[in-house]
């Protein structure tokens, strides 16, 4: 009955955090849109071995995630341009995420710390951004602690000698391929693990225990959907995905997403946030129960694999998504046992100071929470002040209960304040900022000049300096063509498209030289892919006027 209910509320504690907003938040830029674009391509054209943004393979990622869509968007027979039925699978993969970690930890490190490292790792600031995107990363995720669940039952036995069996082997290789489908990434982090367990056991038996050369099979047969999507494409897809995806990662920042060694550590305090208050916690019970058989596996899970993403050129935030469950599970046991192994000395006053640190940085949160909507619209929003206060209430009662070792009562108070933080963030606040939202404001600003409805694929919108994926999704896979900038003038004299999008600081250069163009419509907004203020012009061709 305890099982049942710990299961009850951590679900019910998921969909509070992961459901408000996501059929009030737009499309987001830019991985939400491609990924949501490219699955309604394979909805319109009914080929699913195709990955297209518009005439342009992607073959950046695996096409698990785009099926997965696909089949949401069928069951609750959406209209295709409604970007909430796509984000479905994300909400479910983070709520299987948390609910397998509990399933997993609990036979294994006891009812109270799969019940502490379950419910931070559903709060967490990351998971709950991804949830709300239509992208590959909350799948994955469960994918990952299915994998690395299974691994652990396979390092359990072969700690205490018993017969290896065929059972979590073949969980843990189905994982790795079905994480493979979704993203890529997981036979890294499964056999990264497995290595490094064998490394410190100095044992090779422990890679016999996983069963490889069934699990290698395994994984090739799982990975035939390459063969189709190779001939569908007519190209090597495994080939174009690491020559254009992964290899350019690994060699310099791509798409300008470098940042030196270090970068992913300090972040853990916004992507760990607010389960961040009990970092130090985990690090200094990791370091000191090293050697014991559960902790052993715990940084096997995490160290190497967050060692390999600090020393890619190439880094995201979202990149340690599959590591924090053993972060959440190492506070787990800091949390639950803290009585049994207080932390004291030179620790505890480390740990004094870095809790005043992650309360400024939550200070500083909640401050930006508020006054973010006067920043961009100019006013307050009740949402975004219920939202900065419960934060500062959080910080407040967090502290007092940390600083008097009441470590039980802190992690209540995080992960119970996380409900009256995100929800409203989510649902209200963030899609109220109509500044941010430009493809929203195109679609409207089209709309009052009944431009929409006259364009179809022959006579598209054109739109110059402003390329963002949700426009595509939005208006229609063909209805909008975008040109680069110093093709613009060109372009624009030579097939005098009827309706044009372009920018002011692009169109006054060329306006001379372009008569028949006028200003149909002019309004501003903030470009959050490019962190700047744009004016945006509706162009129309006035040799078209009599048509």
């Amino acid at each position: 009955m305890r099982t049942l209910t710990s299961y009850i509320l951590l679900t019910l504690l998921c969909l509070a955090l992961f459901v408000p907003g996501f059929n009030t938040l737009p499309v987001v830029d830019r991985d939400g849109a491609h990924f949501g674009q490219a699955t309604k391509q394979m909805l319109e054209t009914g080929d699913y071995f195709k990955i297209r943004y518009q005439d342009t393979t992607r073959f950046q990622k695996p096409p698990g995630i785009n099926w997965l869509q696909a089949l949401s968007v069928r069951l609750t027979d959406a209209d295709l341009q409604q970007i909430w039925a796509y984000r479905i699978p994300s909400i479910l993969g983070a709520l299987l995420a948390v609910l397998l970690l509990f399933s997993f930890i609990k036979p294994i490190c006891g009812h109270g710390v799969a019940q502490w490292a379950s419910a931070l790792l559903a709060v967490t600031l990351l998971l709950t951004i991804e949830a709300h995107m239509a992208v590959t990363d909350t799948l994955l995720l469960a994918t990952i602690v299915l994998m690395q669940g299974a691994l652990w039952r396979v390092y359990l036995n072969f700690q205490t000698e018993k017969p290896p069996g065929w059972g979590w082997p073949l969980v843990f290789w189905l994982a790795m391929s079905a994480g493979f489908l979704i993203k890529g990434i997981s036979p890294l982090i499964g056999l990264l693990t497995l290595a490094t367990l064998a490394l410190v056991e100095r044992r090779w038996l422990v890679i016999r225990y996983s069963k490889p050369i069934i699990g290698v099979l395994i994984f090739i047969l799982s990975s035939s959907w390459l063969i189709w999507v190779s001939q569908a494409e007519q190209a090597n897809y495994l080939g174009e995905m690491i020559t254009k995806d992964l290899w350019p990662k690994l060699i310099s920042g791509h798409e300008s997403h470098g940042a030196p060694p270090g970068y992913h550590l300090l972040l853990l305090v916004a992507t760990f946030w607010p389960a961040s208050l009990f970092l130090w916690q985990a690090g200094v019970w990791g370091i000191r129960f090293r050697k014991q058989v559960n902790i052993t596996f715990l940084l096997a899970w995490f160290i190497p694999c967050f060692a390999f993403y600090e020393l890619m050129p190439t880094k995201l935030p979202q990149y340690v998504l599959p590591l924090l469950p053993a972060l959440a599970v190492l506070a787990g046991y800091a949390i639950q046992r803290a009585e049994q192994s207080p932390i004291t000395g030179k620790h505890w006053v480390w740990l004094r100071f870095l809790y005043v640190l992650w309360g400024l940085f939550s200070i500083g949160l909640a401050g930006s929470l508020v006054t973010l909507p006067v920043f961009i619209e100019g006013h307050w929003f009740v949402s975004a002040v219920i939202a900065g206060s419960a934060t500062v209430i959080m910080v407040i009662i967090a502290l007092i209960a940390v600083f008097n070792r009441y470590f039980k009562v802190a992690a209540l108070t995080v992960i119970l304040s996380t409900l009256a933080i995100y929800p409203p963030t989510w649902h209200i606040t963030l899609p109220n900022l109509k500044q941010i939202w430009l493809t929203e404001k195109i679609i409207e600003h089209l709309n009052i000049h009944a431009v929409t409805e006259q364009l179809t694929d022959d006579h598209p919108l054109i739109a110059i300096g402003y390329r963002e994926p949700s426009l595509t999704f939005r208006l229609g896979t063909y209805q909008v063509r975008y040109i680069a900038d110093d093709h613009a003038l060109t372009f624009l004299q030579n097939q005098s498209p009827e309706f044009v999008l372009i920018t002011q600081a692009l169109w006054q250069p060329l306006q001379a030289q372009l008569p028949n163009f006028v200003i149909l419509d002019k309004w501003q907004g903030l470009h959050y892919s490019k962190g700047r203020r744009v004016t945006l012009l509706l162009l129309h061709n006035q040799a078209h006027a009599h048509e």
